[in-house]
């Protein structure tokens, strides 16, 4: 009876061995070709990479902060489209770059299952956003904040879109959707996608 009991025992632990190496090894064997082995889809090659930072260099631009493995789809060569993650295997940021680290648009997930929430929009040099640079706060479309820099990537004015205008600010929180005007203080709302007037805190 032992003997039985030891066979059946044995068979299942191996079977479940065999079962565990065998997802490990499909693992390793997707990673290895996406890492060594560039895939295509029609003229476009994908494949993923570690952060490549050069000894004693600054971090060029703010998602090889946070990024573990790097995501890269090129077509002819040229890199279009960057996903990021982190070590905990959840995707920091999305995005399209112009040339290689110069995203042009930049979308970042919630922590809500799904969901998608800031979009920023600016041109780039050498990793700093120049120029005018526009942030769509809550994903639905339409840019609420606005910056614009100089040459140099020094900011130059910060608005908001209020009332179908653009109106300077002279304080913005992108954390905490504030923005202040004058006296009065606006905070962002995101079931209408709308700045609304904080009475309660005019001064």
């Amino acid at each position: 009876m032992r003997v039985v009991v030891a066979f059946f025992l044995g068979t299942l632990v191996g079977a479940i061995i065999i079962f565990t190496v065998g997802i490990i090894m499909t693992h390793l064997r997707y990673a290895n070709e996406l890492t060594n082995r560039h895939k295509t889809f029609g003229d476009i090659e994908i494949w993923a990479q570690k952060p490549v930072i050069p000894n004693g260099e600054e971090v060029p631009v703010d998602f090889y902060r946070e990024a573990d493995r790097l995501l890269y789809m090129t077509k002819d060569g040229a890199p279009f489209l960057m996903l990021t993650k982190d070590v905990n295997d959840k995707i920091r940021g999305m995005y399209l770059l112009k040339n290689k680290d110069e995203p042009v648009l930049t979308l970042k997930p919630l922590n809500s299952p799904g969901k998608w929430g800031t979009v920023s929009y600016s041109n780039c040099r050498e990793g700093k956003p120049i120029g005018d640079i526009f942030i769509d706060m809550d994903f639905d479309g339409r840019f609420d904040f606005k910056a614009v820099t100089d040459s140099d990537g020094n900011r130059v004015s910060r608005s908001i879109f209020i009332n179908g205008d653009w109106q300077i600010v002279n304080d913005f929180n992108l954390n905490n959707m504030k923005a202040t005007i004058g006296e009065m203080e606006y905070l962002f709302d995101p079931n209408s996608g709308c700045w609304v007037g904080n009475r309660g805190a005019i001064k």
